[in-house]
């Protein structure tokens, strides 16, 4: 009878501590995804390279006009760096010399770098700064010849926001402002191209 008793009270104490050993390793696998889940990060990091077109509103003599713009950049995790080259041509023209017409034609180089500071699943926002040097020229209008030239220095900053349609293609809007230095040439000045700009375009990448 004793024995009978000893083998139940050891079958009982068996069993109540396979039921704690369960217990506790559901408790610490709940507690392992809830870490998990609280570890999940709130920008979802990309690596890649990609290319951008778009177009830029610039001001031009009290009035804005289009530039536009094809470059390319790396990414990595949050932050970014590239090249583009800006191009202006049109819509200005006067009088320089004499029954002689002139346009006005602007191209740049820039080199910039970028910060991500929201993401979402279809949403970015980004902050970038720009540097770029140029030359702006008077073209005479009846052999499309170099008249008068002069070199420019840019600095801009801006902000981007930037939807994703798709995982390798992002649209973007941006708004910013752009400061023209050390401009020379008859009927411009640095203040003709200095001030806020609006720019749209298409950015397009392979990430991982």
């Amino acid at each position: 009878m004793k024995k009978l008793i000893l083998g139940v009270l050891c079958s009982m104490s068996f069993l109540w501590l396979n039921a704690q050993q369960t217990a506790s390793d559901s408790t610490l696998t709940t507690a392992d995804t809830v870490v998990q889940e609280i570890k999940e990060p709130l920008i979802n990091f990309e690596s890649g390279i990609f290319v951008e077109i778009g177009a830029d509103f610039t001001p031009t003599l009290n009035t804005y006009r289009l530039m536009s713009s094809i470059g390319a950049g790396l990414q990595y995790k949050f932050l970014y760096a590239g090249f583009a080259a800006e191009e202006f041509e049109g819509g200005v023209t006067t009088t320089l010399v004499f029954p002689n017409d002139f346009n006005l034609r602007s191209k740049q180089g820039k080199v910039f770098i970028g910060t991500r500071v929201m993401n979402t699943r279809f949403v970015e926002v980004d902050l970038r700064i720009s540097y770029g040097l140029g030359d702006m020229v008077w073209e005479r209008d009846s052999n499309n010849e170099n008249f008068i030239r002069s070199e420019y220095s840019s600095f801009q900053p801006e902000i981007r926001v930037l939807g994703t349609p798709f995982d390798w293609l992002k649209a973007y809007a941006s708004c910013g402002y752009k400061r023209i230095s050390h401009l020379d040439i008859p009927k411009i000045t640095n203040d003709d191209f200095s001030g806020f700009i609006f720019g749209i375009g298409l950015r397009c990448g392979i990430y991982r």
